[in-house]
């Protein structure tokens, strides 16, 4: 029996963090939330990256995706967050899932 090549490497000292988030929008919000979302993803200090983007009767839902050493998403959901609230108040509720790949 072959040994597996990949059994004796040590694990990456990163992880890929995805984030799917979705939650309902009004569509007059849409266009400012999009505005929104760029200048969050080219602040100095954040590290997330937009991967998917749309809207949909009603729902806005995307993908973000960023490396992380201790797997928190804490951060990158603030981010988020203060980035749809320049745009829409109350802001609406976020159904999201993580993934660590």
């Amino acid at each position: 029996m072959t040994p597996d090549p990949f059994d004796a490497k040590p694990k990456a000292p990163f992880s890929l963090m995805r984030i799917d988030v979705s939650f309902e929008l009004a569509p007059e919000h849409v266009a400012g939330v999009e505005r929104a979302l760029g200048a969050y993803v080219d602040h100095p200090d954040v590290q997330t990256e937009i991967v998917t983007c749309g809207y949909d009767d009603g729902l806005f839902q995307l993908q973000l995706c960023y490396f992380s050493t201790t797997g928190r998403y804490r951060n990158e959901l603030a981010w988020l967050h203060k980035a749809v609230q320049s745009v829409v108040v109350p802001v609406p509720v976020f159904t999201v899932q993580i993934r660590e790949d």
